[in-house]
């Protein structure tokens, strides 16, 4: 039987529980550690900086929790910000260690001169079409021009390419969009307000046994 906990580590979850309830009816909002522990799909959203997520994390004591939970049973998916929290640091604000569930670090985007003689801007807001760079079940009935609503100023730097599912191009940059090990997941985009297709990842993710 599944268990959905969304982790509330503040900010507005309207967008997201209104798209699992498209799915799903049973679902919690929680930083409960023994919801977390029990839980078979976990969200993991996040706005904001990344040091003062993690450190929401560290006073609820969910972060040791997210680094042991068994991947290979339990599902995990951050947004946006959560996706970066996935990785082992981040130079937002200074240096700040995240979960190290995937390997890699976050890192300012950084435009070109080019890039900025064709204002492209940082932060990156909009839509962009997601190019894939391997082949998940989250993609499974969802067509090849996919397009997400993202809105970022820092992005992933993966240390394995195997960990990178898909990727978006911003100017002189590709920036890594989507991440996967194991039964981890990460977007950097907002699946929940990217269209048919947002909610058919969120979908597929709850459909992962």
């Amino acid at each position: 039987m599944k268990k959905i906990v969304i982790i509330n580590c503040g900010g507005n979850l309207l967008s997201l529980t209104r798209a699992i309830e498209k799915f799903e009816n049973a679902f919690v909002i929680s930083s409960d550690l023994n919801e977390i522990k029990n839980a078979t799909h976990i969200f993991l959203p996040g706005v904001g900086a990344f040091k003062k997520a993690m450190n929401i994390l560290v006073e609820k004591n969910l972060k040791n929790i997210l680094q042991n939970l068994n991947y290979r049973k339990v599902k995990l998916m951050g947004i946006c910000l959560g996706m970066q929290l996935l990785l082992e640091s981040s130079e937002e604000n200074g240096f700040e260690n995240g979960l190290g569930l995937i390997k890699g670090n976050v890192e300012k985007i950084k435009l070109s001169k080019e890039d900025k003689k064709n204002k492209l801007k940082v932060p990156n807001i909009g839509w962009h079409k997601i190019i894939k760079d391997n082949k998940s079940k989250i993609f499974h009935g969802i067509k090849e021009d996919l397009q997400c609503y993202f809105v970022h100023s820092y992005h992933a730097k993966l240390k394995n390419s195997e960990d990178s599912l898909a990727k978006i191009e911003y100017g002189s940059n590709y920036l890594t969009s989507i991440v996967n090990k194991d039964n981890i997941y990460g977007c950097q985009f907002h699946p929940e307000k990217s269209g048919l297709d947002g909610l058919k990842l969120i979908k597929n993710f709850l459909e992962i046994q």
